[in-house]
């Protein structure tokens, strides 16, 4: 009998133990977003469109999904509401109107599309960090394959490794 009571109390315990842990006050972390007002954001479009008029911005390209990228550099010039590449206007992309935005955190968000005649299309999307701008472009030729490049104005580091030689195989006698 005194077997009996002692497993259906260790059994209780045991039942009851997760049961406390149910009872107990749960507290919730909810990440708080900035909550930018209106004003706020019109203020922060502003004086993100006078710093990207205020420059021509040199930025740095590579190449995504290659095995050995290259950098690129190439030059955006930001007028009133549009922005021309130098390198795309050399290939017959016009200047485009880009739209800017802001996110909650407070920094300011670009896009635009620019074309060429022939219906080839480069997709822009960048974000300004304080004074620099860190972006993706989509080049999307006529018939032919994407291609999809990071950019940043600041420059890049070059890895100064080596390649690595090849392995040569021995034949066996």
């Amino acid at each position: 009998m005194k077997r009996i009571c002692a497993c259906i109390l260790v059994l209780g315990l045991c039942a009851g133990i997760p049961g406390l842990s149910w009872a107990a006050k749960k507290t919730k972390v909810v990440a708080t977003s900035t909550g930018l007002t209106p004003q706020q954001r019109q203020a922060i479009e502003a004086r993100a469109l006078e710093q990207l008029n205020s420059q021509t911005w040199t930025i740095y390209l590579t190449a995504q999904g290659v095995k050995k990228p290259r950098v690129e550099t190439d030059v955006l010039i930001f007028s009133g509401s549009t922005v021309t590449s130098q390198n795309l206007s050399n290939q017959g992309y016009s200047g485009s109107n880009f739209t800017l935005s802001v996110q909650d955190d407070g920094n300011a968000v670009f896009e635009t599309v620019q074309r060429t005649e022939e219906g080839d299309l480069a997709l822009w999307r960048g974000t300004l960090y304080g004074n620099k701008i860190v972006g993706i472009l989509n080049l999307r030729p006529q018939g032919k394959v994407a291609t999809i490049y990071s950019f940043t104005t600041l420059m890049p580091v070059v890895s100064a490794e080596p390649e690595p030689e090849p392995e040569t195989k021995k034949k066996k006698r």
